[in-house]
């Protein structure tokens, strides 16, 4: 019951957060775009989801767009030790995200380290 109650508290919570929607718009950007922009928004969410593959470097954020800035603003700075990855914001918030994680891999697997 316990863990339960954790998990609706956590998903409640993330709907106050705004680190679930930026991060989903910088997926949605990285696969509809192939600049260095895109580059950044997918080195972004992949160093959080498979950070055994992919490194990303503070460098890259010069490469983003006022708007998209600001949403790789909100997702590091929804980073916390125990909550880093961006596919379970949004699974918390109801939006699965997997298959767009598993193209988003492939898409820039030439990154990879």
């Amino acid at each position: 019951m316990e863990f339960e109650q954790l998990i609706a508290r956590m998903k409640a919570d993330e709907k106050n957060k705004p680190r679930g929607p930026a991060a989903l718009k910088l997926i949605d950007m990285a696969l509809e775009h192939d600049g260095s922009g895109a580059k950044a928004a997918a080195l972004i969410i992949l160093s959080l989801e498979a950070d055994n593959w992919f490194k990303f470097s503070a460098i890259e954020l010069i490469k983003l767009d006022e708007e998209y800035r600001e949403c790789a603003n909100q997702v590091l700075l929804g980073v916390s030790s125990s909550d880093f990855q961006p596919s379970a914001w949004l699974e918390r918030l109801d939006i699965d995200v997997s298959n767009k994680v598993k193209a988003l891999i492939n898409k820039w697997k030439r990154l990879k380290t």
